[in-house]
């Protein structure tokens, strides 16, 4: 645009230096000694000062033939001391005859060393409107009759060797200079196309420039509509610039361009435009062409532009997808640009993408994107509407809104992810495929999120999520993002139904030593203290169904709260095993080593089912209560195991215990005893109890018990002993008692043996216990205990009859006994001497 308005600046000049030619040809003598008219008469039309400073060649024959040397012509007041206009030398012919019949035939004016200087004021104004005919009033315009004078004006060319020009705009802070400028054009004539053709080097301080260019066109002026065309315009640039990074930079330019400033309207069509970039900084190197028309207004500052696109093949390791990484694509938009109201929209964007690299995973990846864009620095906002992503198996749509975009921006919207693989995405991603327990789970993912964010704060109030057969509901909101001293995450979740095993690695097979633990146990992980000691968190969680650990749960409630090093979960509640149980944990990380605090309470819980899930063993069968309050330090679970405290309680209900039958044990003990064999049994590997309770202490990891009751229809059990947490294993001590040996697991065998205490030995690991009963002392006791009634029974009967005595007292029903004798009462006393009766 500038360059248009500069050309017919210069034809404005050539013009002059014509009308010069004339004034001066019927003054014949010598031109030299005119000078002074000359300069007069400029000024006189211009307002401005011309200076000849050589002399002037004059030939009237074939014709007129005027030669100048160097001369300069003023800036307007307001514009400084500077010439605005400088030539070294000039040179134009007229045809002689063609002036009896008024027209103007001029061959090519030659125009040597020009220098133009061309400002714009602070205020706006410049120093060459008044050359275009700003300062013709309505008056002047009627006295130039219907213009054919100017119609008749023709010039071979012109033709300008190493010219300058300077444009310092100081209202928008511009400097720029073109240099070596060579310009040729064809022969001219008002209203009819100028062939140019031109050279030059364009330098600039604000910006920094530094770029050869040529142009070609045909220009069309019409110098009083103010109306300008270039009519097949090629432009070519070639640029390098340390400033902007740039090794080496070719632009070459085909369209059309019309300027009708009476309309106040600036367009651009048929473009078609090749550049071509080696970028240093990043290292790109790449070729884009674009296509399409815009169209401008001067007096409304709009700019419009439909269908343009832009084609782009680029490689290099500037990419970023790696040294080999080549991207090619496309972008088609509708422009709107409003200066006056700072609105900027791309309208109908669609955005494609085919990138290869090494740095991608599997070396390759296709995107597409579209959307309207609206930004908009009055209303000092931003939107995407209509927004799609498409890429890596992924299809995100939405739109998203940013409020106060200049100063604080803050985005807000909604999003929807359907339905894609995360296993799929993770082997696009180049990322090893998860080994999951159930090798049919991260098949299927989708999202639904609205968000508000700032520089500092996230918040997402809706959060719609669904993996797999999992649904996720709620909301999310993390202050101060970027600063992890004050960072505060709240969230409220819920889950519908989730089996957390399934996405857990597959346990590996591991064999067991005696005492119960794993061999080569991997060591021991870390417990995340310094996460802890950074949370600011604040959290419910409610989840439908859970399955942990092969562990099941419903109705499960979890409140988190962490702040200043302490993590508190409390309550975590649920429902399990047709009971209920309530936790409380308190994590502190505030000193090096974590200390931590536990409370647990399991009511009316099925404590086999949970045992058999849990470790897959359901040693214990029954309806448990059992609570806990426990603390521990350390930090690794080791650590913490060997530094448990705290005191446990249970109570269970018609149960059994599993693994043990102690009345079949007593019995075999028995058989052994008397040099029998164990005799068969069918009945279950179990001791059946209708109630057993308990307590426990536990110091550093190991576990007391010294008051043990099980009750049975056979058997009341007591124990005593300890359970080694750390190492695995168990020193514990029970005595049964047969109460009624009629009743209960093979009871009838053991009449013997009711209302003695049998000791049964429980020791070993925990993976696998060992059971030991101790008859032999129980029956020797049983043994010495008949051999003395049956002594006593003798001894009876023989002092009996030596001292007279009578039969024992009758008992029941019977009479009371007389008073004894001195004879009996010397019997009662010998007897309690020999055996203590």
């Amino acid at each position: 645009m500038k360059a248009l308005k500069w050309i017919g600046i210069l034809v404005g000049i050539v013009v002059l230096v014509i009308v010069a030619a004339i004034i001066v040809i019927p003054l014949v003598v010598d031109p030299n000694d005119y000078k002074d008219d000359i300069a007069t008469a400029v000024e006189k039309a211009t307002g401005r000062k011309l200076v000849i400073e050589g002399d002037i060649g004059l030939s009237v024959w074939p014709s007129l033939s005027l030669d100048l040397g160097k001369l300069t012509l003023s800036n307007p007041p307001g514009f400084g001391e500077k010439p605005f206009a400088q030539i070294d030398s000039a040179n134009i012919s007229v045809a002689l005859m063609p002036l009896l019949d008024k027209k103007v035939e001029a061959d090519e004016v030659s125009l040597i060393g020009m220098a133009l200087d061309l400002q714009v004021n602070a205020d706006g104004s410049n120093n060459w409107d008044d050359l275009a005919g700003g300062k013709t009033d309505n008056a002047d315009a009627g006295k130039s009759g219907d213009g054919a004078g100017l119609a008749a004006l023709a010039i071979g060319g012109i033709n300008i060797k190493d010219a300058r020009l300077a444009y310092d705009d100081r209202a928008g802070k511009r400097k720029l200079a073109i240099e070596a400028l060579n310009l040729t054009t064809g022969p001219i004539e008002l209203r009819e196309p100028i062939a140019i053709e031109a050279g030059f080097r364009l330098l600039g301080e604000q910006p920094q420039i530094n770029a050869d260019v040529s142009l070609a066109t045909r220009i069309e002026m019409d110098l009083l509509a103010k109306r300008y065309r270039a009519r097949d315009l090629k432009l070519g640039v070639r640029t390098d610039s340390k400033a902007f990074a740039i090794n080496q930079a070719e632009l070459k330019l085909v369209g059309q361009v019309l300027a009708d400033l009476g309309a106040n309207v600036v367009s651009v069509s048929d473009i078609d435009m090749q550049l071509g970039s080696d970028l240093a900084e990043p290292a790109v190197v790449s070729d884009l062409h674009l296509s399409g028309g815009v169209m401008y207004r001067t007096d409304s500052q709009v700019l419009r532009g439909e269908g343009a696109r832009i084609e782009f093949d680029a490689k290099g390791a500037g990419l970023g997808i790696g040294d080999d990484g080549k991207a090619k694509g496309s972008l088609n938009t509708d422009l709107g640009i409003d200066l006056n109201a700072a609105r900027y929209d791309l309208s109908n964007l669609k955005l494609n993408v085919n990138a290869t690299g090494s740095g991608l995973p599997g070396g390759k990846a296709d995107a597409k994107l579209s959307s309207n864009v609206g930004v908009d620095l009055g209303q000092d906002q931003a939107k995407l509407s209509d927004l799609i992503f498409e890429g890596l198996g992924l299809y995100l749509s939405g739109k998203v809104d940013v409020a106060k975009l200049q100063t604080a921006p803050v985005a807000s919207g909604d999003v929807e992810l359907a339905e894609f693989s995360p296993r799929a995405l993770m082997t696009r991603l180049g990322a090893d495929e998860p080994v999951t327990a159930d090798p049919d789970v991260l098949k299927k993912a989708s999202a639904r999120l609205a968000f508000q964010a700032s520089q500092s704060d996230l918040k997402l109030p809706r959060i719609a999520l669904r993996l797999d057969d999992t649904r996720f509901d709620g909301n999310l909101a993390i202050a101060h993002m970027s600063d992890a001293d004050n960072r505060a995450i709240a969230f409220k979740l819920a889950i519908d139904a989730i089996d957390v095993d399934r996405y857990t690695p597959p346990a590996p097979a591991s064999a067991t030593d005696a005492g119960g633990k794993t061999e080569s146990s991997p060591p021991p992980i870390g417990i995340p203290l310094d996460v802890v000691r950074t949370l600011n968190l604040n959290g419910v969680l409610d989840i439908g169904k859970l399955k942990v650990s092969n562990l099941r749960s419903e109705q499960v409630h979890l409140t988190v709260k962490a702040k200043d090093g302490v993590l508190d979960l409390d309550p975590f509640k649920a429902s399990l095993y047709q009971g209920s149980g309530l936790v409380r944990v308190q994590v502190d990380a505030r000193q090096q080593t974590g200390r931590y605090r536990i409370s647990e309470e399991l009511t009316g819980v099925q404590i086999g089912p949970l045992l058999k899930d849990l470790n897959g063993d359901d040693k214990v069968h029954g309806t448990a209560n059992i609570s806990s309050k426990l603390t521990a330090s350390g930090n690794d679970p080791d650590a913490v195991t060997k530094a448990l405290n705290g005191d446990l309680k249970f109570a269970i209900t018609d149960g059994a215990v599993k693994g043990v039958n102690i009345g079949k044990l007593i019995r075999d003990a028995r058989a052994m005893l008397k040099g029998g064999q164990s005799a068969a049994s069918d009945e279950p590997v179990q001791t059946d109890f209708s109630a057993m309770t308990g307590s426990a202490q536990i110091v550093n990891g190991v576990l007391t018990n010294n008051d043990l009751d099980a009750k049975s229809p056979l058997l009341r059990v007591t124990g005593e002993g300890k359970v080694d947490l750390p190492a695995q294993n168990l020193d514990y001590l029970v005595r049964a008692v047969i109460v009624d040996s009629g009743k209960g697991q093979g009871g009838k065998e053991l009449d013997e043996l009711k209302g003695l205490p049998i000791p049964v030995r429980i020791s070993g690991g925990f993976a696998d216990p060992k059971y030991k009963v101790d008859l032999s002392k129980v029956l020797e006791e049983k043994a010495k205990e008949k051999l003395k009634q049956k002594l006593e029974d003798k001894l009876k009967d023989k002092l009996g009859g030596a001292l007279g005595g009578a039969a024992a007292a009758p008992t029941g029903d019977a009479q009371p006994a007389e008073p004894q004798s001195p004879k009996d009462m010397l019997k009662q006393k010998l007897l309690k001497g020999l055996f203590g009766r």
